[in-house]
């Protein structure tokens, strides 16, 4: 199946280039949404409001060496007996960090 006539991937570029869009139509970017979501049944979303990420952001943790810190005491919450840190390079000086723990995760 070509890209032009996979509907997953032809959804995508629709919702690419809605949120691209200079005016925002938030009913067609949910309508899209919806669609892709149909075809990604074992794939995880979930939705949140602005007010959410800038309290996670400011309030909960406002430093990033705070945040590393929360996630490797997520690995601990779960059970984990190894957890590791990994600084990763991802194309030409961005680095990540990769957090691996053998805890209990969530379920879907």
């Amino acid at each position: 199946m070509s890209e032009e006539t996979d509907p997953l991937k032809l959804l995508k570029a629709q919702l690419a280039s809605a949120l691209d869009a200079d005016a925002t139509d938030f009913e067609t970017i949910l309508h899209l949404a919806g669609q892709i979501s149909k075809l990604e049944p074992d794939v995880v979303r979930f939705t949140t409001d602005a007010a959410m990420v800038r309290r996670l952001g400011r309030e909960l943790v406002a430093k990033q060496e705070t945040a590393l810190g929360e996630l490797v005491k997520n690995a601990y919450d779960a059970d984990a007996t190894v957890c590791s840190v990994d600084l990763v390079e991802h194309g030409e000086g961005n680095y990540a960090f990769e957090i691996v723990d053998d805890g209990s995760g969530m379920t879907q």
